[in-house]
């Protein structure tokens, strides 16, 4: 069964990949320490770790969970969690 879309949800969808985070890039610039923290929102954490899994420093990034459901990431001090 094909499923026809409207232009609206085509755009809507567009839209949505557009300003979808690049976890990656922020994750890497954590690591080489051009950025001290990633916050991710409750809506976005199911995203972030679909990208988390199989980046390779992983083990280097840990959460501190948020009262609302918002994740604060910083790099590990000592580099192994």
């Amino acid at each position: 069964m094909k499923t026809n879309f409207s232009s609206h949800d085509k755009r809507i969808a567009k839209e949505a990949e557009w300003q979808m985070r690049n976890f990656l890039a922020e994750m890497d610039a954590l690591i080489n320490n051009e950025q001290t923290e990633i916050e991710v929102a409750q809506s976005e954490f199911l995203d972030f770790q679909k990208v988390w899994v199989n980046y390779d420093h992983r083990k280097e990034i840990v959460g501190e969970a948020q009262r609302n459901g918002a994740v604060i990431y910083r790099k590990s001090e000592s580099g192994i969690v």
